[in-house]
């Protein structure tokens, strides 16, 4: 198994907020699964992480889904030379 907790794009204060939304919710996101800083970065975070959350109902999601298949499949389709 490879552990892929360490992160090289983002600032130590999104890694640990990310870490405070996962932890409760998922089964098993102990330290191995948590993210890490990979790089020390210069300055501090100027702005607080907000999380929005987007609730749907499975028929809506996969109504999305559809219309996403379709569109690109009539891309697809008008691209010239495929």
């Amino acid at each position: 198994m490879v552990d892929l907790n360490k992160n090289y794009r983002s600032k130590e204060e999104i890694l640990n907020y990310v870490n405070q939304i996962f932890e409760p919710i998922m089964r098993g996101y102990d330290d191995r699964a948590a993210l890490h800083k990979g790089l020390d970065y210069d300055g501090e975070l100027k702005y607080k992480p907000e999380l929005h959350v987007l609730a749907m109902d499975l028929a809506e999601q996969e109504d999305e889904s559809d219309k996403a298949i379709q569109k690109a499949k009539e891309s697809r389709r008008l691209r010239p030379g495929t």
